[in-house]
Parts: structure tokens; C-alpha cells; sequence
């Protein structure tokens, strides 16, 4: 009866072994191949998304990144036609949230020049990504137009005749950008454009704003308010920019 327990106690230690032995070399990849798609419980029309409670570790450290959420506080940018009212300064913050997560996976360090409801002067705004030196800076915006056909993601860039270095490098973010966005998201493309904000344009690194779509087209607006999209949309922002870094600077 006892050399039956002492079999049955190692039988157990060889079974648990290799159970975690099969989680180890079973475990999920560390960076996923496509965003999320489950809608967070929190509301979208409150936030929209929560940022991970628990701290990522990067394996490595690509360099340090700037991302702006546009508007905040008392400046509400614009918003839905409809109600429930979307505030595009809810969707920048909640987008900004996701983009962090998804770059902090990458290995990015990440700086918010807001992780709040807060209203910060865009002044404030690019001094805050001169101050911290960056590889990069991202603006991320929703638009707006009279006409509710227009539909579409823009890149904005500064061309500067001061800087032509600056400037080309952030077109070609821009364009990195733009190209991955629109392959994940399938939305139209309006193209990547000179645009003279004051984030993009006081700013001394690679800098673009992005416009990630009309929250005044009602079809558009029916995909921004899903947290599904704006993780795509985010998850589209993320490879643009790890595909511009990854390139070699001429």
C-alpha cells in the first residue's frame, strides 16, 4: 500500500510539471497581431476606454514618444449631432489611452500631455514634448464639417522652410501613419496635408495630428463611438509609427 502512495505522489509531481511546462512555452505572443475587438464594460459615452491597471513591462525600450489628446476641460472640441452626445475630447483621450498601450508593448516609453479631463494651452502642449525630447509627437483629433457627406482620416504635417529636415521627417510619419491606419481601419483616406496648428508647428521633433474621422457623418460617427474601432484606429497609429521609426533616417 505505501509503494502505491509514494507512485501516486510522483505521478502527480510529473503531471504538474508538465503542465507548466506547457504554459510556458504555450503562453499568448506578447504583442498581439490585431487590436482587440471586446468592447470594455466602462461606458464610451463616459470615457470609453480604461487604460491596463497593471504596469507593462517593455522587453526593450524603442525610444520616447509624445501623444497629445486633443482638447479637454473646458474646451470640448466638437461633437456628435446626435444624441447621445460623443465629446471629441472624451474619443482623443480614450484613443490616446489605447495608442499608449498598444506603443508601451512595442517597447515605447510614453508620455501623455494629458491623461485627464483637463484643459492644457497649446503652447503648453508642444513645450511639454520639447521639454521631454522625443522621437515623436502625435496629435490625435476628430473632425468636423458642414457637410455631413464628408467622411475620411487625415494627416497633418508642418512644412516648415526653416526646418526642411523636420518637415520631411514628419511627412514621412504622416504617411506611415496614414498607410497603416486606413489598411486596418478600411476608412477613406483624405491624404496627408500641410497643416499650420500650433501643436505641429512649435513643436521640434517629427510631429503630426491626426484627424481620425467626422463625428458630423452619421455612418462615421456610428463606427468612432465603438471602442472596437478607436482600438483599431489606435492599433493602425501604433504600426505607422513603429514602421517610421524602424526605417533608416537619410
Amino acid at each position: 500500500m505505501k509503494q502505491i502512495v509514494i507512485l501516486l505522489v510522483i505521478f502527480l509531481s510529473l503531471t504538474s510539471c508538465a503542465r507548466n511546462q506547457y504554459r510556458q512555452t504555450h503562453s499568448p505572443a506578447r504583442y498581439p497581431s490585431m487590436p482587440i475587438t471586446s468592447a470594455p464594460k466602462q461606458s464610451q459615452a463616459s470615457m470609453g476606454y480604461t487604460p491596463a491597471t497593471q504596469p507593462i513591462t517593455p522587453l526593450y525600450n524603442k525610444g520616447l514618444i509624445v501623444i497629445d489628446a486633443g482638447h479637454g476641460g473646458k474646451d470640448f472640441g466638437t461633437n456628435s449631432p446626435s444624441n447621445p452626445k460623443y465629446l471629441e475630447k472624451n474619443l482623443t483621450l480614450s484613443t490616446a489611452f489605447m495608442l499608449r498601450n498598444y506603443l508601451q508593448q512595442m517597447g515605447y516609453e510614453i508620455v501623455l500631455t494629458r491623461d485627464d479631463d483637463t484643459f492644457i494651452p497649446l503652447d503648453e502642449r508642444a513645450q511639454i514634448a520639447n521639454d521631454q525630447k522625443p522621437k515623436a509627437f502625435i496629435s490625435v483629433h476628430y473632425n468636423h464639417a458642414a457637410s455631413k457627406e464628408a467622411a475620411g482620416v487625415e494627416v497633418f504635417y508642418y512644412k516648415s522652410e526653416d526646418n526642411k529636415t523636420r518637415s520631411s521627417s514628419s511627412k514621412l510619419l504622416a504617411e506611415s501613419i496614414l498607410t497603416n491606419v486606413i489598411h486596418i481601419t478600411k476608412a477613406k483616406s483624405r491624404g496627408v496635408k500641410h497643416g499650420n496648428f500650433a501643436v505641429i508647428r512649435e513643436t521640434k521633433m517629427p510631429a503630426i495630428l491626426i484627424e481620425g474621422g467626422f463625428l458630423s457623418n452619421e455612418g462615421e460617427m456610428e463606427k468612432i463611438k465603438k471602442a472596437a474601432y478607436l482600438k483599431q484606429l489606435a492599433w493602425g497609429i501604433a504600426n505607422g509609427l513603429d514602421e517610421y521609426i524602424g526605417k533608416p533616417k537619410v
